[in-house]
């Protein structure tokens, strides 16, 4: 079930909402379940919002967004 998103309260959490939502979508259809705001959390939880930022940016402009956002953090 998808659960409505709250409302985020600053930057980093309107991207960390961005991420869930951008990865989600691309897991419509596949085998794979749809992520949580945890999950995400505990894979950026060190990021400052600037980093958070351009990892997102980075990441919209690949060609597939999780496979940039999973494949990106396991080089970290």
């Amino acid at each position: 079930p998808m659960f409505e998103r709250t409302t985020a309260k600053n930057e980093w959490g309107s991207l960390l909402g961005e991420i869930v939502d951008k990865v989600n979508a691309g897991r419509k259809g596949t085998k794979y379940k749809p992520v949580t705001t945890g999950s995400i959390l505990k894979k950026v939880k060190g990021f400052d919002t600037n980093q958070l930022r351009d990892f997102v940016t980075e990441c919209k402009k690949s060609r597939c967004f999780s496979e940039c956002f999973y494949g990106k953090l396991k080089k970290k």
